[in-house]
Parts: structure tokens; C-alpha cells; sequence
């Protein structure tokens, strides 16, 4: 952890999971006297986003690499080209075969369809 003292506030940069959080102490050796709370904020969403991928869950906002790690490859994709951009429909089957190892058999729908824009999951059709 480093430390620059600028006037009497002493600022420390703390890295975790990725993400920064800002600490401010009063003084060297000073106690902390407040933590942004939205980086605290953004380091709890980063960690219910990956227990979520952890259960095999998918859900619209999600990243189309979340999606991967999440549920695995797609059996086969459908790419449509626009004015504005590609987007992507991707076909799910539960194979057990293609399914990530951390995923039960029933935990990937048996049929479904992600649709993909902008690197982001916007749409999921679930057949069972």
C-alpha cells in the first residue's frame, strides 16, 4: 500500500478484485475516517455478479464473457448485421458435455436462445 501525504490528509489506493477503493486518514498513522462507498458499492455488485456466475446464472446486463464463463460455449450462433452494429443470437442445448464443470445438469435450461448486442446480454428465451 503506498501513501501520499498531501497537506494533512494522507491518501492510501487500495486494489482489490480489480477495482480501486480511496481511504482517507487524518495524518500519518491516523485512523480511517471514511471509505468511498461506491467503489465498497462496486466491490460487493463485482462479488454477487460472480456467485451468480458461480450458480450457472444468467441474466439481461450481463457481459456476453460472463455469459461464457457462466453457461459455457454456445451449441451454434446466428449473427445479424445492421446500420447499427452485429448482434448475436447464441443456442443453448444443457449438454453435459459442453456445460461448464462447476454446473449441475439442471442448472442451464434444456433449449434457450441469448441474444447479444453491444457486448451485453439483451434478451434470454428458456424452453424447459
Amino acid at each position: 500500500m503506498k501513501y501520499v501525504v498531501a497537506g494533512f490528509l494522507l491518501l492510501s489506493a487500495v486494489v482489490t478484485t480489480g477495482l480501486f477503493v480511496l481511504r482517507s486518514r487524518v495524518g500519518p498513522g491516523g485512523d480511517v475516517a471514511a471509505i468511498d462507498a461506491r467503489g465498497n458499492a462496486q466491490i460487493e455488485r463485482e462479488r454477487e455478479r460472480e456467485a451468480r456466475i458461480a450458480n450457472c446464472e444468467a441474466w439481461i446486463g450481463m457481459t456476453h464473457e460472463q455469459l461464457r464463463r457462466s453457461w459455457g460455449r454456445p451449441q451454434s450462433f446466428n449473427a445479424s448485421k445492421t446500420a447499427d452494429g452485429t448482434s448475436y443470437q447464441l443456442v443453448y442445448k444443457n449438454d453435459p458435455n459442453e456445460r461448464p464443470s462447476t454446473c449441475g445438469p439442471r442448472s442451464i435450461p434444456d433449449h434457450a436462445f441469448v441474444y447479444v448486442e453491444g457486448g451485453l446480454v439483451t434478451g434470454i428465451n428458456t424452453y424447459d
